[in-house]
């Protein structure tokens, strides 16, 4: 759950000075690393990289959406789990006549 009442955090100049020197360095370092791979291999590295922040940003609001649309399905280390649940019943026996 979210807290809303908590106290922000608060940094003063000199942790804001250090986190933009290590983010600078880190920067250098990747633009560094990234002019050694051959162009076919970074287009695959940036897709994969896109994919997997989509999916990030997606994950942990699921268990919301399935709230919110008013599902009863299984939780499963904490991801909700409907489709498979449904598909995998057996079909309900049809009534005699």
């Amino acid at each position: 759950m979210l807290c809303l009442d908590a106290d922000p955090i608060v940094l003063d100049a000199t942790s804001i000075g250090v986190l933009v020197a290590i983010g600078v360095l880190l920067l250098l370092v990747v633009g560094r690393e990234l002019r050694q791979v051959p162009a076919n291999l970074l287009v695959l590295m940036a897709t994969a990289f896109l994919d997997m922040v989509g999916l990030f940003m997606v994950l942990p609001i699921l268990p919301f959406y399935v709230q919110s649309l008013q599902q009863q399905g299984v939780t499963i280390f904490g991801f909700a789990v409907y489709l498979g649940t449904r598909v995998s019943r057996p079909a309900p026996a049809e009534p005699a006549a």
